[in-house]
């Protein structure tokens, strides 16, 4: 019989795979690393930035429809081809993040404004239109809050594919405190209620005042005047949800744990009141509910209930884009207060919301107090706002330099214009003109070759005689250096105006 040689290399691979040694690991050891990873990756996508509140997608779509100034309405599957090529992980949450971000049921005031069917609380948040069906702008708060002038020298990240979008936004006010934020990472979760856009700037204002006043203070009266600043943010820091539910007055230490420590506790009610009904009845009539919770969903609570179907004989849905109204009908004989009392304590009525302040900075889950939260996003925003006037400083003194080459050399003296111009067309080539032009001109005015080019491409026609023209330019640019000077020496002052601004505007 004979032998298959196939036979003889495949007994060969299998003596070789015998000798490979194995080794025997705990698999602990293997998913500690992993698991860690994992958290880190996690926390970077799901957990919300200090500075503007935003997830990893949340920043990316905002940030793409700045850049691509998305401010008249645009098909939402358009836009999410837009951000599709700098969200690594696919598009899938996209759409999700978007959506969100424009229902006003879930914030006060959107960053992006929706058109078309984005989902409602009376119908379930999560039951929108597909992304065919919708449209999206970047709204006007949106564009106000989240990009001051400095936003495009906020530091920035690079994806996989090598597109390069911010870390964080510059915005002006911590806007995670105002419109609210969650989210859940692996052993970490977010959940920071709304608060009064108002008593958010106002605090921060205090915030700034006191940082740029005791600066330079001894640690003594900088304690205390922190202390005093912080006795005021908890005063007037105040809940605001974007409906009209009532934030419980119980609710005041776990507000005031929420601010100082990062975890706190909550409670909001809806609105109810009674009404008569037929047959010697009564029905209770809810017109709010608690932040985020479903009419729909809340009327399904009341069925298969043991003790509510002991009170109540049916209750009806009939909310829609112009509100919630449920109507609760009691039985005949029903104690109507033990009734009551019963939709305000065992049901949806009232519900109790987290006070947690979980962000993420630099990549890392931290529970932040208030302070925290506002040292953070003074420092990204002072360090965004420093590389931004800088960067503008300079491109102004470098205009400022053309301008004063081009009035000296064409605009003022025809002299001078004809040994220009002489030397343009005469000399061989460029080297020897930008040469032979900064030895004729250097000595009355300050030249180098970006100068010198930028003046030999001038338009001759329009600057000769124009003299008066390019002076009320370069005034122009001296007031602008002047006032980027006082914003770089006291850049404080320059944030609270624009809090200022942003407060009169929405208030």
């Amino acid at each position: 019989m004979k032998k298959i040689k196939g036979n003889d290399s495949k007994k060969k691979s299998m003596k070789k795979a015998v000798k490979e040694k194995i080794i025997c690991q705990d698999i602990v050891d293997e998913i500690i690393p992993c698991s860690l990873m994992y958290s880190a990756v996690g926390i970077s996508r799901m957990i919300p930035s200090a500075v503007d509140g935003l997830k990893a997608t949340q920043r990316k779509v905002l940030f793409i429809m700045m850049k691509n100034k998305i401010f008249d309405y645009t098909k939402n599957n358009k836009v999410i081809g837009d951000v599709t090529p700098y969200v690594d992980t696919g598009d899938d949450g996209i759409y999700g993040s978007l959506i969100r971000l424009c229902q006003e049921d879930r914030y006060k005031r959107t960053p992006i404004t929706g058109h078309g069917n984005v989902g409602y609380i009376s119908g379930g948040l999560d039951e929108f239109a597909a992304a065919r069906y919708t449209e999206s702008k970047l709204s006007e708060f949106g564009r106000d809050c989240y990009f001051p002038p400095e936003w495009q020298d906020a530091i920035f990240d690079e994806s996989y594919s090598g597109l390069k979008y911010p870390t964080a936004l510059p915005s002006v006010l911590p806007m995670g405190l105002i419109l609210g934020s969650t989210g859940v990472s692996t052993g970490y979760k977010n959940d920071c209620p709304p608060h009064n856009f108002k008593s958010v700037g106002l605090s921060y204002i205090a915030f700034l005042k006191d940082l740029y006043n005791v600066s330079h203070s001894s640690k003594e009266e900088r304690d205390k005047a922190s202390k005093k600043m912080l006795d005021y943010v908890l005063k007037t820091m105040k809940p605001e949800f974007p409906n009209k539910c009532i934030v419980h007055p119980i609710s005041e230490k776990g507000i005031y744990n929420g601010l100082t420590t990062g975890k706190g506790k909550l409670i909001a009610q809806g609105k109810i009141h009674r009404e008569d009904y037929t047959y010697g009845r009564s029905k209770f009539i809810v017109t709010e509910l608690p932040y985020l919770v479903s009419p729909r969903n809340y009327k399904a609570s009341f069925y298969g209930n043991i003790r509510a179907a002991e009170f109540f004989s049916k209750v009806e849905d009939y909310s829609g884009k112009d509100g919630t109204y449920v109507e609760i009908v009691v039985k005949k004989d029903v104690d109507l207060k033990a009734a009551e009392k019963y939709i305000k304590e065992e049901t949806a009525f009232t519900k109790q919301f987290n006070y947690t302040l979980y962000v993420n900075h630099d990549k890392l889950a931290y529970r932040f107090s208030i302070l925290d939260i506002f040292t953070h996003h003074h420092d990204y925003r002072l360090d965004c706002m420093m590389r931004y006037y800088n960067r503008r400083k300079k491109e102004l003194i470098d205009k400022k330099a053309y301008l004063v080459a081009v009035k000296y050399i064409i605009a003022t003296n025809e002299s001078r214009r004809d040994k220009f111009i002489k030397i343009v067309t005469k000399a061989s080539n460029k080297d020897i003109m930008i040469s032979k032009i900064y030895k004729e001109f250097s000595k009355e005015v300050p030249l180098n070759n970006e100068i010198i080019e930028y003046v030999v491409k001038s338009r001759f026609d329009s600057l000769m005689n124009s003299a008066e023209e390019i002076n009320k330019k370069i005034k122009e640019i001296d007031m602008n250096l002047k006032e980027i000077d006082i914003i770089l020496e006291k850049p404080e002052e320059k944030m609270i105006k624009d809090i200022e601004e942003l407060i009169k505007k929405y208030k």
